[in-house]
């Protein structure tokens, strides 16, 4: 039967579409469909730095992020009028193909692209990698190397080189076991094989390779960041031995003082002498524990077989005010002999450390001049950037791990010579929020066909969404982000982890969000239809106590809103409020109850409210209550749960708690979700604790598996409560039910556990969660059916919201994880 209060959310010619849902047919099997994957970051996030084809084409890497978060390898291209366009030319699916490519690419002489991921592999150790183009946009993935750990290398985090004969070198930052190996792929008519040319022993020989350097003799030349004779790394060049062997000869070793310590990647000059830079030591002042410094350019000159260094510069970071490194790094020389790099952090773009800087060292007596120096913030260009290259242009082309645009993703960007002195930056390419993430709510329909809901993160600056999916023409379906929650705090109109929306007659739609506004703790906001498309938001109340409201909005008959707040108010138990709109278009604000909390009233109302004809209100709080049996964090009893009524009487509001769930087998504990009613007024709900005391149900000895439970009003205003079902989270069965029910047109229950199933092995600690009917028994009690287990594949993870009908008697729902990129999905269940 349809509940009340569900009567007042929608227009009321929308509802009988709506509503008009068929029975589910006793223990008929069930089919879901995903039908929205959502996924923010399909563009990928974390970059590493960039490289250029001869076109001006760049390519690099994402570590995290694409269709499966296990990161990307993308190509931008420019456009006309000075645009560029990515391209997401491999998603790396976290298996044998590779996960979390650390490093950037390498490209060789016919455009195909090699590189490393740290994780995944045949092994779960790592990969080198190719991809090669079809000429008409179709990349395909090669795995050259999958490293197996022990003495073969283990999670490599370089780039690869490439010499003359298309062999590919290239380190591991452990294994080999375990501090790192250099090794060659040499490929012929069975694939690639590989040759382990030194395993480094964290002695003399050091410890902990970085990228390696290939030299016009045909050596590799690298540097290692630790081992050697103090423990403060060195450098080393490979030269071919005798068959397949080849020989370390270690160039020099850092003391750890002025010299510095903890090298990092190496270039040749024109003259062939080698610069790098060192994370640690010179005197440049304390830069970390225990090595004074914040690093150093050195340069190693070859003299009579033997190699000098001289400190080129000392680097200083006086904004740092904790202690921590800036790690330099050099990248390339321009035509006149000047050095060009990054620091990872330092620089006065930002408070406390720092988000990096890009400098370029010009030739002195002694030491060398820093002759320009650019200071990142987190805006276009973002912070901590990588590795930079000279474009075809001329000028300066690199990448920042984080910031940009998007505040978070990262971005590409370019350094220009400004007329006026110095450098003149400008993002090229962002890498935006492309979906909404982590969907907790429920899903409300319009009756057309189409659904509108939330999700807690993404969107244009990952603080939640409100989106539209509507069914496509291929049997697909569309999903159109039709809200962002806005970025910056303190602002009186932004906010994060929107709720589950409510319509007016009007076509608005209304909701919360659980934190922003002036004070961080939340907002109301009503978006309109605009004529010509899009939507509009009106912030109608930020709050300045009775905080982080989070259950959503629902109204009464005269157009006034009500919800819940979890903390807060008189007593900081939290509190119900009510907006009220005016004749001029504002709303006027009230708190209209705070909770006291335990032994006699209920605490933190998670859930929203539903109302019944007279207009009282109804809702669960997730403490509170006279049980002892629930305790808080100090060990004191907070209570179990509770359920009230509140009622306008006399001028006021006044409120009666018509149960205290008591946490022990016959009764659940901590309710989360909304309640609703049946035609006949009686009460149903869930509770996410309590009920069966099964070895699988206990924690701490009280039973947590949770129960559905019925309220009924008898004689003299009491209400008696009706236990339903105990949740066993055993043979299949779910556990910890968070969200409200719903009922079809012959009575039955339908909801869903964010717990449980029967998926196997099972992908979530304690089962992936299951949707559930229960029907009335002929002879009395209920019987459950699980529709679905969730968890199997890409299915997804964690349901904590409701569940909708739509007028085929399809249920649909939403996941907060699981999914191809692990952030939610949109599901439905057919009959």
């Amino acid at each position: 039967m349809k509940s009340t209060f569900t009567l007042l959310l929608m227009p009321y010619a929308l509802l009988l579409a709506t509503f008009s849902s068929t029975a589910y047919a006793g223990n008929a099997p069930a089919t879901e469909t995903i039908i929205h994957q959502f996924n923010e970051l399909s563009h990928g996030n974390f970059l590493n730095g960039v490289v250029a084809d001869l076109a001006g084409n760049l390519y690099g890497t994402t570590i995290y992020g694409g269709t499966y978060d296990h990161g990307i390898v993308f190509e931008l291209s420019p456009q006309p009028h000075g645009q560029w366009k990515q391209t997401v030319l491999y998603s790396f699916t976290g298996g044998s193909d590779g996960s979390y490519p650390e490093s950037s690419v390498t490209l060789d002489d016919a455009g195909n692209i090699y590189g490393t991921a740290s994780n995944g592999g045949t092994f779960g150790d790592g990969v080198v990698f190719g991809l090669t183009g079809d000429g008409k946009g179709a990349w395909t993935e090669t795995v050259l190397h999958s490293f197996a750990g022990g003495t073969d290398g283990a999670g490599p985090t370089a780039p690869v080189v490439i010499d003359s004969h298309g062999d590919v070198f290239g380190t591991t930052s452990y294994g080999g076991d375990t501090y790192g190996v250099v090794f060659e792929l040499t490929e012929s008519s069975g694939g690639w094989t590989e040759n382990i040319l030194h395993t480094f022993s964290n002695g003399t020989d050091g410890c902990y390779p970085g990228e390696l350097l290939l030299g016009k003799d045909g050596n590799l030349y690298g540097a290692a960041s630790g081992g050697g004779v103090g423990g403060n790394g060195l450098v080393f060049e490979l030269s071919p031995g005798s068959g397949s062997t080849w020989n370390e000869n270690v160039l020099y070793t850092f003391t750890g003082g002025t010299d510095g310590s903890e090298p990092g990647t190496l270039l040749f000059d024109s003259d062939g002498n080698l610069f790098g830079t060192t994370s640690g030591g010179g005197t440049g002042g304390s830069c970390g524990i225990p090595n004074s410094g914040c690093g150093t350019v050195f340069e190693l000159v070859s003299q009579a077989g033997t190699w000098k260094i001289a400190t080129r510069y000392n680097f200083t970071n006086p904004q740092q005010d904790d202690g921590s490194r800036i790690y330099p790094g050099i990248s390339m020389f321009d035509g006149e002999g000047n050095l060009y790099g990054t620091t990872f952090s330092g620089g006065d773009g930002c408070s406390g450390n720092g988000c990096g800087t890009a400098f370029e060292l010009s030739p002195a007596q002694g030491s060398w001049k820093l002759t320009n120096e650019f200071d990142f913030n987190p805006g276009s260009g973002g912070y901590y950037p990588g590795s930079i290259m000279f474009g075809l242009d001329g000028a300066i082309y690199g990448s920042s791990s984080f910031g940009g645009p998007s505040q978070w993703n990262g971005a590409v960007w370019t350094l220009s010579s400004n007329p006026g002195g110095g450098w003149k930056l400008a993002a090229i390419y962002g890498f935006p929020f492309s979906d909404g993430a982590a969907p907790y709510t429920s899903l409300l329909p319009d009756g057309l066909g189409n659904f509108y809901g939330t999700s807690s993160f993404g969107g244009a600056y990952d603080l939640g969404t409100v989106f539209e999916l509507t069914p496509a023409s291929n049997g697909g379906w569309k999903e159109n982000i039709i809200y962002s929650v806005p970025s910056g705090r303190l602002t009186g109109v932004n906010g994060s982890s929107p709720s589950n929306l409510i319509w007016d007659s009007s076509g608005n739609l209304y909701g919360i969000t659980s934190y922003g506004g002036d004070q961080e703790y939340g907002t109301v906001f009503e978006l309109s239809p605009n004529p010509t498309g899009g939507w509009t938001e009106n912030n109608l109340h930020y709050f300045l106590s009775g905080a982080y409201p989070q259950g959503g909005l629902v109204f009464d008959k005269a157009g006034n809103l009500y919800g819940t707040t979890l903390e807060g108010g008189t007593y900081g138990k939290g509190t119900i409020f009510e907006l009220s709109p005016g004749s001029d278009g504002a709303w006027s604000f009230h708190t209209i109850y705070n909770f006291r909390g335990y032994p006699s009233d209920g605490d933190t109302a998670m859930a929203g409210l539903i109302v019944d004809a007279a207009g009282n209100l109804y809702g669960t709080t997730q403490k509170g209550g006279s049980s002892a049996n629930c305790v808080g964090g100090a060990g004191k009893p907070d209570g179990c749960g509770a359920v009230f009524e509140l009622s306008f009487t006399a001028g006021q509001w006044g409120e009666k708690l018509l149960h205290s769930f008591e946490g022990s087998s016959g009764d659940g504990a901590n309710p989360s979700g909304s309640l609703i009613f049946d035609g006949a007024g009686n009460l149903y709900g869930t509770t996410a604790k309590g009920g069966n005391d099964s070895h699988a149900c206990l924690v701490n000895k009280i039973p947590s598996c949770g129960i559905v439970f019925e309220l009924s009003p008898v004689a003299g205003g009491e209400w008696n409560e009706s236990i339903l079902y105990e949740f066993t989270n055993a043979n299949g069965d779910g556990s910890m039910p968070l969200a409200a029910l719903a009922f079809d047109q012959s009575g039955n229950l339908y909801g869903t556990t964010s717990a449980g199933g029967a998926v196997s092995p099972n992908p979530c600690n304690g089962g992936c969660g299951t949707v559930f009917e229960l029907s009335a028994a002929a002879g009395g009690g209920w019987t459950e059916t699980v529709l679905h287990s969730f968890g199997k594949g890409y299915d997804g993870q964690f349901p904590a919201a409701a569940l909708v009908f739509d007028h085929d008697g399809n249920l649909y729902g939403t996941t907060a994880a699981g999914g191809q990129a692990t952030v939610g999905t949109i599901y439905r269940i057919t009959p």
